[in-house]
Order: C-alpha cells, then sequence, then structure tokens
C-alpha cells in the first residue's frame, strides 16, 4: 500500500501500535515531555489541537499537583490507548471553523508555508475524524465544551470532582488559584512564537479573518460542524 504523507499520519494518529513505535523513535528522541497514558494514571485530556488543551491542563495541574495523567497526543491512538488501559478520559471541544483555522495557522508559520486548501481540507479531514470517533464511543468519557469553559472555568474542577474523583475547592480558593494560573499563563505567553501561543493575539486573529473561508469550502466541514453539534448537545 502506497501512502501519501498525509494518509501516513492520518494511519499512525489512528492505530495504537503505529503510534507508539512512532512516539518512542520520534517524538520522544526531539526531547518531548508528553507521555503515553498508561496503567495507573487519573486522566487523560486531549483534545483537536488549538482547542484550549494547553491553558486548561495546566489550571489542572495547578489545582490538583498530584495527579497523574497524560495529554497533548491529538490523536485517536491516544484515545485508544487510555481507554484500553482503563484511564479516565476526558476530551475539550471547539468550534471546527475556530479551532482548524487557528490549527491552520500553526502548521503554515511552523513550516514557512502559505495557507492553501489543500491543507486546509486535511486539518478539517482529521478535526472530524478524531471527534467522529469520540462520539463514537461518548459513553466511555467525557466532553467538555471549550466555549463553556471559557464562560466558567470552574466547570473544569467540577468535571474533575465528579469524573475522577478529586476533591473541590471553595469558590474563593479557585479564584485564588485561577488568578495564579492567568498569571503564569500570560508570563509564559511573552517567550512563545505567536504560532505556538496558547492564548488570543493580533497576526493570529488577522490570519484567521483573512482564511477563515478556506475552512469553510473544505467539503469535510459540514460534516464537522454537524459531530460538533451532536457531542456538545
Amino acid at each position: 500500500m502506497i501512502f501519501n504523507n498525509h494518509s501516513l499520519r492520518s494511519f499512525v494518529s489512528n492505530n495504537p501500535l503505529a503510534y507508539k513505535v512512532w512516539f518512542y523513535t520520534v517524538r520522544v528522541r526531539k526531547g518531548s515531555a508528553v507521555k503515553l497514558p498508561r496503567n495507573g494514571d487519573n486522566l487523560y485530556f486531549d483534545g483537536y489541537p488549538r482547542s484550549g488543551n494547553t491553558y486548561f491542563v495546566q489550571l489542572l495541574v495547578r489545582l490538583y499537583p498530584e495527579i497523574k495523567y497524560s495529554s497533548h497526543l491529538h490523536s485517536i491512538a491516544g484515545i485508544k490507548i487510555a481507554l484500553k488501559s482503563k484511564v479516565p478520559v476526558i476530551i475539550i471541544i471547539r468550534k471546527p471553523d475556530d479551532t482548524i483555522v487557528s490549527n491552520l495557522f500553526r502548521v503554515v508559520n511552523s513550516k514557512g508555508l502559505k495557507a492553501n486548501q489543500r491543507t486546509a481540507d486535511y486539518l478539517t479531514q482529521r478535526y472530524l475524524s478524531y471527534y467522529s470517533f469520540v462520539l463514537n464511543n461518548h459513553s466511555k468519557l467525557k466532553v467538555l465544551n471549550f466555549n463553556k469553559l471559557i464562560e466558567n472555568k470552574r466547570v473544569l474542577m467540577d468535571v474533575l470532582a465528579g469524573h475522577i474523583g478529586m476533591k473541590k475547592y471553595t469558590d474563593e480558593k479557585f479564584k485564588i488559584m485561577l488568578k495564579k494560573n492567568d498569571e503564569f499563563m500570560n508570563k509564559e505567553e511573552k517567550h512563545k512564537n505567536d504560532n505556538v501561543s496558547s492564548l488570543p493575539n493580533k497576526n493570529r486573529d488577522e490570519f484567521k479573518v483573512e482564511n477563515l473561508e478556506l475552512v469553510h469550502s473544505s467539503p469535510f466541514f459540514r460534516a464537522a460542524d454537524e459531530v460538533y453539534t451532536k457531542l456538545i448537545t
């Protein structure tokens, strides 16, 4: 079987065995700090890239520094590994147009490319594939709506308390922890390039306005939007 680059990436991303081979031969050797889910972990937290993963994982760790977790694999294989390892899974989801065009910004800037329809189609298809798997396995995991988390960040703590048995903080204590986390994130953002920034920035906002139509024009977008609607419902 002959794969193009996108097909090969999709195959590896979906297949736990192939993903593990790639993870230990490529990602680990590049110095990545992420790890695979394993028996005994308290949580696997993940979502499509640019869905608020970094911000909410940082908040999670600040609230519960003792937690054993993995995150940032952005792959179906990661979810499969977590489920097989009996690790509680929480998946964050964000509107497809917002997150895909933001991911497009990251990809083209990190590789020195120009935004194009082929790349937008590939990233939209990845979103559709990822959350279609989540939808088909929704009874085995918990899905969090990015927009609701932004409106009320305490939802994250309440879900953790209910889903994996962590303690709840008082409102006053939670506000203190949230303030510390926001101060830390804002400080860290000053040392990041725009394409990997976890917080809003002007360059990315301008790019999104100019290139959102690439995402909307993708033949995969309507199906992606339908999956999103089903999951947040």
